[in-house]
């Protein structure tokens, strides 16, 4: 009795499992001075999915921790950011500080000079060599697209491929970088940077859509000094309006351009009148001839 006493007091107090605990412990101590290898790499910060819905067992059975109802238990349930339950949020509530213009930053197209001369290398482009090259020459030649420069407000000539310009050029556009400028200039020709507003600017794109072409308009006080300074090829300097008017006679290309389309707009007026007159003169030689035709075959039948 007392031997089997003795064996249950030593089962129930766990005498007989601690050499097979001991020999657990010493069988993971082993483990733990194992060789490292490719079967037994694990990434220290990979942490194990929450499975979610497998059970009560789990923790996160039944509604997966969502509790029950309401917005964050339906799926999509998430609320938008700055969101507060449909009162004025807190975004709304401040009042707006500063300003930010740059949605309406001027940047005009940028052409490269090394593409000028390449069209002007390949006969797409005629270089006049008494005048200004207007930006309406650039656009019917194809160097750049019409619908871009009125929409951009200008031309800005940048210098890339500044060593294959050889031809003397006077080219006038909207911006023009130092040394694109000294890249035509070595070549003998002539940059003028001109200010357009956009009305002037589809007068000059656009000219047959005006009977008078308007006057351009003076540069805004934000953007008069670009103009004023040589450095940029602005044409309000005073050596851009010597220069040009000792080579052209104008400071710009806008008088030859209204002098062209007065002369271009007379010419059409004269044709419509010539056409209309002689219009006038077949419709009424027609009636003339249908009331001869009339008064002979009323005779004949008499």
């Amino acid at each position: 009795f007392l031997a089997r006493r003795t064996t249950m007091l030593r089962s129930v107090c766990g005498f007989r499992r601690f050499p097979l605990a001991l020999a657990s412990t010493r069988r993971s101590a082993s483990a733990a001075y194992e060789e490292l290898g490719l079967h037994n790499l694990r990434n220290p910060w990979k942490k194990n999915k929450r499975r979610r819905g497998r059970g009560i067992g789990s923790g996160r059975g039944k509604t997966s921790g969502r509790g029950h109802k309401g917005t964050y238990a339906r799926s999509g349930g998430s609320i938008r950011l700055g969101f507060e339950g449909g009162q004025t949020p807190m975004y709304r509530r401040l009042p707006k500080i500063g300003f930010n213009n740059k949605k309406y930053e001027w940047k005009p197209v940028k052409l490269q000079v090394g593409k000028l001369q390449d069209f002007v290398t390949m006969g797409r482009l005629k270089v006049p060599e008494d005048r200004m090259l207007t930006m309406e020459e650039l656009c019917n030649a194809g160097v750049v697209t019409r619908s871009k420069v009125l929409k951009q407000r200008g031309v800005h000539l940048l210098g890339r491929g500044a060593e294959r310009v050889t031809t003397k050029m006077h080219v006038e556009v909207s911006k023009v970088t130092q040394g694109a400028a000294e890249a035509i200039e070595a070549a003998g020709g002539t940059v003028t940077a001109v200010h357009f507003n956009k009305l002037a600017l589809r007068a000059l794109i656009k000219p047959h859509k005006f009977e008078v072409l308007p006057r351009r308009a003076f540069p805004s006080l934000k953007v008069v000094a670009r103009f004023l300074d040589f450095s940029r090829r602005g044409y309000l300097s005073p050596e851009i309006q010597f220069r040009n008017k000792q080579l052209f006679g104008a400071v710009t290309s806008e008088e030859r351009l209204r002098n062209e389309h007065e002369k271009t707009r007379e010419a059409d007026r004269l044709i419509r009148t010539a056409l209309e007159q002689l219009a006038e003169r077949n419709e009424k030689a027609f009636y003339e001839a249908q009331r001869a035709g009339e008064a002979s075959g009323g005779g004949a039948a008499n």
